[in-house]
């Protein structure tokens, strides 16, 4: 979490810097001693702002979190076709994911590890996005596009079966990273999920056309 300073225009340069720094080399190979030096400033400056390297990454996840929702959120207000919408919400998590997993480039030991650090801000992040995928459902409700009885339950699940998803690529690897291969393969099996999720929501008379 970005910390309670004064100074919280240096605490965005940090995490700026840092975010560069996390995607060259990944947070392992990364010190707080190089990223002190990329901001000429001493490393004992550095954690005035950031008790350590676990704490500087999750400000940087926090940071593209925000971005993530901001943007989906902008999609939603900007268009009523709700079937683009959940498309694009689909590619935009993707690809924020692909993002996360090659700033850290974690051994997936090292990433379970960090678990702890990270379980608030997973579980504001999950609400977010639950709140995210419902307004787009119940834009469907309201346009008579979809029947769902229950929006948010409905929400859940579908992602959490992205995150299933997001497994297959993950499953029986050492290293917490995705090639441009890997990625491609799972936005397009995102899509058919996609797809397949949003006929089940249709209203029988449009199934039947």
């Amino acid at each position: 979490m970005i910390p309670h300073s004064d100074n919280q225009e240096k605490a965005g340069q940090i995490i700026e810097v840092a975010q560069k720094r996390f995607g060259l080399y990944g947070l392992e190979k990364t010190s707080m001693r190089e990223i002190a030096e990329d901001l000429n400033l001493t490393k004992g400056s550095l954690y005035y702002y950031f008790p350590d390297k676990e704490h500087l990454y999750l400000a940087v996840v926090e940071k593209e979190q925000n971005l993530f929702i901001t943007n989906l959120s902008d999609k939603i207000s900007s268009t009523d076709e709700v079937e683009y919408i959940l498309v694009k919400y689909v590619e935009s998590r993707i690809l924020y994911f692909k993002s996360l997993l090659n700033l850290s480039r974690l051994r997936v030991d090292a990433y379970n590890g960090l678990k702890p650090i990270f379980q608030d801000v997973w579980i504001r992040f999950n609400e977010q996005e639950i709140s995210l995928i419902s307004r787009i459902l119940k834009k469907g409700v309201d346009q008579r596009r979809f029947f769902i009885e229950d929006i948010k339950a409905t929400s859940q699940l579908y992602l959490d079966i992205l995150r299933g998803l997001r497994q297959t690529v993950l499953v029986r690897k050492e290293m917490m990273y995705i090639n441009e291969q890997e990625f491609d393969l799972l936005v397009e099996k995102a899509r058919c999920f996609t797809e397949l999720f949003i006929r089940s929501l249709k209203y029988k008379s449009e199934n039947s056309k």
